[in-house]
């Protein structure tokens, strides 16, 4: 039984037009010459060209989820093929195959002195859809026709579309055979406190009452926390949850002098906090309580003099601390994290 999570959604324009991909040839790092239609489309294979470059961040951070897609249409094997093309000159073979060995793509890929400037340039003109910029995904059928400009939600249902199945015999894309008919939709937001924003949000699925296996939610789907569960990313766990990390300074400029004040009234009972995210936000070592103690944390905190909380406080937390994954076939559940900035009472 699959579930279908949603926690937020790139929304790209879907465009596909007549023309037909015009021919190419690279030579990729591993010295290995591809024609697009020789060696690949006329071989009945569907091709997915990925536009990138080796220091671009998002690239890197789609890798993992695009080896994923890989690995489940067949590795190369049968009908479907990738290809990753650097968009710059400043990228060479050499650079490619670093980045290939850096973060474990094993799909071919080009550098400039391989062609892949050259190849990459008629995805990039916007004759095949919207282009958006690295990274960005082509989908090549076996007769030359050009899907681009997708969602990512997309990507296996299109691949589909061409015919291709990724093995010998059976659906390769989604992880084992489709979705069903009924799922359940689960739309989780984060919804902060303040009008700062952590450094780092990393979104993690895992048991409940384990600290592994851990899924990046984030990194595996290419930034468009988007997945289905179970499937081959990410396999059924025990009381699955998603937990909500956030790093960042233990001071920002929204905890100021004004927060001790307020503090201080609730110390004294002269005006206390009555919110739950200010009763958690105040309570700077994670005791359960709001003692003298914490205005001293957070004075020691505003002067510059400590840069962590105690007791492994961090600087952000979430309420829930984590979100269950329950079924509910055919419906749609909303599910809200609140993240809030420790020492922040306002």
């Amino acid at each position: 039984m699959k579930l279908i999570i949603s926690l937020f959604f790139l929304s790209f324009s879907f465009v596909a037009f007549a023309q037909k991909a015009p021919d190419f040839q690279i030579t990729d790092s591993d010295g290995v010459v591809h024609n697009l239609y020789a060696d690949h489309l006329d071989q009945g294979q569907t091709v997915v060209i990925k536009l990138f470059f080796t220091s671009c961040p998002p690239c890197i951070q789609l890798a993992p989820w695009m080896e994923e897609k890989y690995q489940n249409w067949g590795a190369g094997q049968y009908d479907v093929e990738f290809i990753e093309l650097s968009i710059l000159t400043g990228d060479t073979n050499a650079d490619v195959a670093q980045f290939k060995l850096n973060y474990g793509v094993t799909f071919p890929g080009a550098g400039f002195d391989g062609g892949g400037k050259d190849a990459a340039e008629v995805y990039k003109s916007g004759m095949f859809g919207s282009y958006f910029g690295t990274p960005s995904l082509a989908i090549i059928a076996p007769n030359g026709s050009v899907m681009q400009g997708f969602s990512y939600d997309d990507f296996d249902s299109l691949i589909e579309a061409t015919g291709a199945t990724g093995n010998s015999g059976g659906n390769g894309g989604g992880g084992g055979g489709g979705m069903t008919d009924e799922v359940t939709t689960y739309n989780v937001n984060s919804t902060i406190t303040t009008t700062s924003v952590p450094e780092n949000l990393t979104y993690i699925l895992k048991p409940a009452n384990a600290d592994s296996p851990a899924y990046d939610i984030l990194a595996i789907t290419g930034g468009t926390l988007n997945f289905e569960y179970p499937s081959v990313d990410f396999p059924e766990l025990v009381d699955p949850v998603i937990v909500l990390q956030a790093e960042g300074d233990i001071v920002d400029n929204t905890v100021k002098p004004h927060d001790l004040v307020q503090i201080r009234k609730h110390i004294l009972e002269l005006e206390p906090l009555t919110e739950e995210y200010q009763l958690l936000a105040a309570d700077l070592n994670s005791d359960g309580q709001i003692k003298p103690h914490d205005l001293l944390t957070l004075q020691k905190a505003l002067l510059g003099l400590i840069t962590e909380f105690p007791n492994g406080t961090p600087s952000w937390i979430s309420i829930p601390a984590q979100l269950s994954l329950t079924e509910s076939l055919g419906n749609t559940i909303n599910l809200d994290f609140q993240l809030i900035k420790i020492g922040n009472v306002d």
